[in-house]
C-alpha cells in the first residue's frame, strides 16, 4: 500500500499547513520559469532561493539549506544531472531530494534522470499541482486550502476565445506575463472592460493563480490555429 503523502482533493492550496522546512532551490536558466515558479511557491509560504545554471546551483546550496531542489536537465556550464550528482555526493546534500525537470518527451529521459539518483521527474511545461504533489510527497508538506464551496466554479475559456483580445491588449498582456507583474496584468484588464466578460474573468483568474505559462500559450495562440483545431 502507498502511504506516501499526496495531495488531497480539497480545493485550492492557499498556504503551508504542516512544514518543517519550507526552503525550495529552483535550478533552471529560463529566466521566465523561474520567475513564475518563484512566484508561485512564494505565494504559498515557500522560502525560495533561485540559481540559473548547475555550477551556480552548488553555490547556492551552500548557503540556503533547501529541504528540496527542482533541477532543470539541461543548463549551460554544469547541467542538471551533474550538479545533482555533486549535491547528493556532499555530506549536506545526500539527503537532500532533487526533483528533475526536462522539457523532453522521451521516456529515456525519465529512466537516466532516475537511475542517476533523482528523487522525482516532471516534465515540461508543468502543472503547479505537479510541483506541490511533489513536494509534498519528498517532504511531508501539507497544505492549506481554501474550501472549495470558496472556490468560484468557472467555464473553461477556448483558446479561439483568446484570439479574439484586441491585439494591442494581447501584446501589453504577454509582455506583463513575461514580466510577471501581476499589479500590471490586472490593471491591463481595466483596458478591456468593454470585451467579452468570460474571457476577461478567465485572464483574472489564472493570473491570481500564478498560472502564468498556461496564459502565454492561450494570449500567443494564433487564431487561425484555435479556429481549426
Amino acid at each position: 500500500e502507498d502511504d506516501r503523502p499526496v495531495m488531497e482533493d480539497k480545493g485550492q492550496v492557499v498556504g503551508l499547513k504542516e512544514c518543517g522546512n519550507n526552503k525550495i532551490l529552483i535550478v533552471d536558466d529560463n529566466k521566465d520559469t523561474i520567475r513564475f515558479t518563484s512566484a508561485f511557491l512564494s505565494s504559498i509560504g515557500f522560502d525560495v532561493s533561485v540559481a540559473y545554471d548547475g555550477a551556480e546551483a552548488i553555490d547556492v546550496f551552500d548557503h540556503a539549506g533547501p529541504a528540496l531542489v527542482l533541477m532543470d536537465r539541461r543548463m549551460p556550464r554544469l547541467d542538471g544531472l551533474e550538479a545533482m550528482r555533486r549535491i547528493k555526493g556532499r555530506e549536506d546534500g545526500r539527503n537532500t531530494p532533487i526533483v528533475m525537470i526536462s522539457a523532453s518527451a522521451f521516456e529515456e529521459d525519465y529512466t537516466e534522470c532516475i537511475h542517476s539518483g533523482a528523487d522525482g521527474f516532471i516534465r515540461k511545461p508543468y502543472l503547479e499541482e505537479e510541483l506541490l504533489r511533489e513536494i509534498s510527497r519528498l517532504t511531508g508538506t501539507r497544505y492549506r486550502y481554501k474550501p472549495k464551496e470558496e472556490v468560484v466554479s468557472h467555464v473553461p475559456v477556448t483558446a479561439d476565445r483568446y484570439a479574439e483580445v484586441p491585439e494591442d491588449n494581447r501584446a501589453a498582456l504577454v509582455e506583463l506575463i513575461l514580466r510577471g507583474d501581476q499589479d500590471g496584468i490586472l490593471k491591463e484588464l481595466e483596458n478591456l472592460k468593454d470585451f467579452e466578460d468570460s474571457v476577461v474573468q478567465d485572464i483574472r483568474r489564472l493570473t491570481k493563480s500564478f498560472q502564468y505559462e498556461k496564459l502565454l500559450k492561450l494570449l500567443t495562440t494564433d487564431a487561425n490555429q484555435s479556429a481549426s483545431g
